[in-house]
Parts: structure tokens; sequence; C-alpha cells
């Protein structure tokens, strides 16, 4: 009993130590809560409904695909129209996207994955171009900003412009459905 008693008071000891080693900190959050409102809607050459865009990437031959190197091959446009209510004291806004929560990273993080499944392509995945022909980078949290222009009563617009491609992403070739999706978010700074 003696052993048990002492071995236990040891592990405390020892283990209470431990603990007394440990580094605490704090995490801050900070941030803004505005009264705007704004709305996205597809704009030309661009599909869907009000903060539901739909890209129509149409039907391509793995023979015409782009890759990361050269993504622009078959890019297709995406125009976003922005109207915000109540904007003030901001200039610029940012669309950020969450393509874990849609069809998910692909094998090379900065692009999307297509959704898998019966009858899914493979060895393709999407890419987000910016107007200076870079890959967005997915999996680093990039995205795409624009200018908001304030107009009367504080309404503001912008347009926001990126193109999508189809490029392989090293894996073996299969035809098929090449469907893909991922939330986006809007801040202003």
């Amino acid at each position: 009993m003696k052993k048990i008693l002492l071995l236990t008071t040891l592990a405390v000891a020892l283990g209470s130590h431990g603990l007394a080693q440990a580094n605490t900190g704090t995490i801050n959050f900070t941030g803004n809560i505005t009264t705007s409102t704004c709305e996205v809607r597809p704009g030309a050459g661009t599909g869907g409904s009000l903060d539901n865009i739909l890209v129509p990437m149409g039907e391509v031959s793995f023979h015409d695909l782009g890759s990361v190197t050269e993504p622009v091959g078959g890019a297709v446009a995406i125009n976003l129209e922005l109207t915000c209510d109540g904007i003030d004291d901001v200039t610029d806004v940012r669309m950020s996207f969450d393509p874990r929560s849609g069809s998910g990273l692909d094998t090379d993080p900065r692009l999307l994955s297509v959704t898998t499944g019966a009858g899914a392509a493979a060895g393709v995945a999407v890419a987000i171009v910016d107007d200076s022909n870079n890959i967005v980078n997915l999996g680093a949290g990039e995205g795409i900003e624009a200018k908001l222009i304030i107009g009367a009563g504080g309404t503001a617009t912008a347009d926001l412009s990126m193109r999508a491609a189809y490029v392989l992403n090293g894996t073996a070739p299969v035809p098929g459905d090449a469907n893909a999706h991922m939330p986006f978010t809007l801040s202003y700074f």
C-alpha cells in the first residue's frame, strides 16, 4: 500500500511540474460590423441568380486543357456585379473562397477539385485565374479584389472579374462530368 501511495504521490508531483511549465497566451479577435447590404449578381457571360453564380464551362477535350503553368487555355470569363447599400469608410472589396466547404481542394492545393462519384471526370481540376493570368491560390486563401465606386446615397458598385479554367492535375485522365463548387465571402476594407 505504501508503494502505491508513494508512486501516486510521485506521479502527481511530476505531472504538476509539467503543468507549471505550460505556456499561455491570448487570442485577440478584431473586426467591424457594418450595416451595409451587398448583392452579387452574375454579369456578362456568367449565369445564375443573386448570390448563386453559375459558370458554364462547356464540353472540353483533355487535349485542349491548360496546365498549372499555363491555365488560360479554354478559360471562361466570370463577371460579377456587386451592389452595396450603406457603404462608408471603405474603398475596396475582396472576394474570398472556401474550397474546403465546397468540392474541396485538389491534390495541388491551388486548385478546386471536381466532384467525384459515378460518371465523374478525373485528372482535371478547376483553376481560378486573375486578371494578370495568375492562378488564385485557393489553398493559401488568396482572393479577388476590386475598387468600390461610391455613388449617391452611399450606394457602391464594383465589378469583380476572373476566369475559370479546367487544368490537368497530373493524375490519370478519365472523361466524365467535371463539376465543382465552393462558397465565397465578401469583405470590405
